[in-house]
């Protein structure tokens, strides 16, 4: 036990907790004036107590991140973005056009370096509401983004504003552009264009909708299976 202490010097740890096989744990504590090392097996109740003792507080959050956490030591967050006006940058024919549109409410997930991205119906977040693709281009079937080279930020609450502006400066091309509008199930751009300018939302009736809710969405985006 003196050799693992030795390793964890630069915590600097006087004590550790193992999760040991058949579900047991096992606790064990240096002292800090003699350096005698002892152990002992804890129960679960005991454990639960221990953890229950400790505060936790995530601040208070950005505009919209309605859901954080970390899975597997990789952070994560999940944000709203309501029904609102946005700038986008189409890419046709090589050009690149900036357009601004009216678009229906979004849900915004990053996961490590990892992004998805789906359309909701309604201007209020509904975990329970059912997930439609996104009607832009350059996300996969399952709402995956497609970033190219971009440089990421950690994917941590603060970050949230930052990564949705790098989001929608990024060029939207022609690459998953078929499937995302019902009007022009072609190219989705198209859709885009002709609601270029426009005052009006985005017709919800033109989303087309992916095979799950928002719950489940961001539970598959953050690695959940």
């Amino acid at each position: 036990m003196k050799d693992l202490f030795t390793l964890l010097e630069f915590a600097p740890a006087h004590a550790a907790l193992f999760f040991t096989e058949g579900g047991h744990f096992l606790f064990i504590h240096r002292d800090k004036e003699t350096g005698e090392t002892t152990s002992k097996y804890l129960r679960t109740p005991q454990v639960v107590q221990a953890f229950t003792e400790i505060s936790l507080d995530t601040g208070y959050l950005p505009e919209g991140v309605v859901r954080a956490g970390s899975r597997r030591g990789v952070p994560w967050f999940a944000r709203f973005v309501p029904p609102g006006r946005h700038t986008l940058r189409l890419v046709i024919d090589d050009q690149v056009e900036p357009i601004q549109i009216r678009l229906s409410a979004l849900v915004f997930v990053a996961f490590g370096a990892a992004y998805r991205i789906c359309a909701v119906k309604g201007r209020t977040f509904d975990p329970g509401a059912p997930a439609f693709h996104a009607p832009l281009p350059n996300t996969s079937d399952t709402g995956a983004v497609c970033w190219g080279a971009n440089d990421k930020y950690p994917a941590v609450p603060e970050n949230a504003a930052a990564i949705w502006q790098m989001y929608l400066h990024t060029p939207f091309n022609d690459h998953h552009a078929a499937g995302r509008s019902r009007k022009h199930p072609g190219d989705v751009r198209l859709m885009l264009k002709d609601r270029a300018g426009l005052d009006r939302p985005y017709p919800t009736g033109d989303l087309v909708p992916m095979d799950t809710g928002v719950d489940r969405f961001i539970e598959r985006a953050t690695g959940g299976g």
